[in-house]
């Protein structure tokens, strides 16, 4: 029979209840603030619904983002940490435009990936939404010229267009009965060169 020590039995329980008081710390974020949040579930936070594959992503962050049709921000957690849910225009403008100093960093977009692969030369890992820090907001100083609002009115009919004819394109593959396998990569080279000239 295995004799158990009272000494490890304790010391297993003590870190047991510090990790656990040690978690449900941190779902006390929105308690101090006068946002309303959703009560989390233990570990899960507040995507629960989500990770146990009862509701799909688009489903579950419509079911959060209607919870409080009355506020303007709201909060939820993403298993421990604690998320904003903006739902009010003039706050996301005042924050996407006029404080965007302070918000430049956001949580990577490709969970999991190493240092290396994000900060290699991948397609995604240079796209304006996968950079960070300096390398953001000198890209964002290239790119924000380009894309004033009335440059866009001006382009936007020429995109429309080009997408409409590769619409059209895919379209009249599906009826011709071809199997329809694409190199995305190329396939959107030639839309976005198309777009681009």
């Amino acid at each position: 029979m295995v004799q158990v020590d009272f000494l490890t039995a304790g010391a297993v329980f003590a870190i047991i209840l510090l990790v656990y008081h040690y978690i449900a710390k941190k779902y006390e974020y929105f308690l101090p603030k006068p946002i309303p949040c959703i009560k989390p579930s233990f570990l899960l936070g507040s995507s629960g619904p989500m990770m146990l594959r009862q509701k799909d992503i688009i489903s579950h962050v419509q079911w959060l983002y209607n919870q409080f049709p009355d506020f303007k921000v709201a909060g939820f957690y993403d298993l421990t940490t604690p998320i904003f849910m903006l739902r009010n225009p003039d706050v996301i403008k005042k924050i996407g435009v006029k404080d965007f100093d302070y918000f430049t960093d956001h949580s990577p977009t490709m969970a999991g990936a190493s240092e290396k692969e994000v900060n290699g030369d991948q397609l995604f890992a240079n796209s304006l939404f996968a950079l960070r820090g300096q390398k953001w907001r000198d890209m964002r100083a290239t790119l924000s010229p380009a894309f004033t609002g009335s440059k866009m009115r001006h382009m936007f009919e020429l995109v429309a267009a080009s997408a409409k004819s590769t619409a059209e394109y895919f379209k009249a593959e599906a009826k011709a009965g071809k199997r329809l396998e694409y190199e995305m990569k190329d396939t959107l080279s030639r839309f976005s060169n198309d777009v681009i000239a």
